[in-house]
């Protein structure tokens, strides 16, 4: 009887101690998939585009200029989350619900006069609707990368660009205080590199 009563004790220690190792294993696969890096550094700001910075039909620059006093938008980045809001306080620009912002600016990157949006975002996966061809499933976890957008003729905001991972640990970007066609990437350690715009996506000079 002892015995027995012995055995049903370690039987259930036993139970107990695959129950915590289950419970372990289960919370570190939800924390690989569901967390973002802590170094990651979440920045919160305002920002604003003259009108005289983007492409648009002459009719629409005058017509935009008279209405905003030549600030054609402004940008909110707050709680991972960026907006930019025209002059007259409506929405023209939202981040998607799946993507995480970390910081954005605006710049023109790629040198033809008119400024794009730049964003450093977190999202699932390492591609985005097309992968490479060698690739056969995207990953699930979370990674950084660079979007860009662009204003179409009719001043609306439409993706330009976005990278795969960027292979840097980025903690902040901005323009080049002498070149705006120039965007400086700020590493956690904090060296800084100038990216441009080459055919088809930033290249490190």
């Amino acid at each position: 009887m002892k015995r027995s009563f012995t055995q049903n004790k370690n039987y259930k220690w036993l139970l107990l101690f695959f129950g915590i190792v289950v419970a372990i294993c289960i919370a570190a696969i939800w924390y690989r998939y569901n967390m973002i890096p802590f170094w990651a550094c979440w920045k919160e700001k305002r920002f604003e585009i003259p009108v005289d910075k983007v492409n648009l039909p002459d009719s629409k620059t005058k017509e935009a200029d008279i209405a905003s006093e030549t600030v054609l938008c402004k940008a909110v980045l707050k709680d991972k989350a960026l907006t930019v809001y025209r002059d007259d306080g409506s929405i023209c620009f939202e981040n998607e619900d799946k993507v995480l912002v970390q910081d954005a600016t605006f710049a023109d990157i790629d040198r033809d006069g008119a400024y794009e949006l730049i964003a450093v975002v977190w999202k699932r996966g390492r591609y985005g609707k097309h992968r490479p061809f060698w690739v056969l499933t995207d990953e699930k976890e979370y990674s950084q990368h660079v979007f860009i957008y662009r204003f179409d003729e009719e001043g609306k905001i439409v993706p330009m660009w976005f990278a795969s991972e960027t292979g840097i640990r980025i903690k902040g970007l901005s323009i080049h205080d002498k070149n705006p066609g120039i965007l400086v990437i700020e590493d956690i350690e904090g060296n800084l590199s100038n990216w441009i715009w080459d055919s088809w996506g930033l290249k490190a000079i």
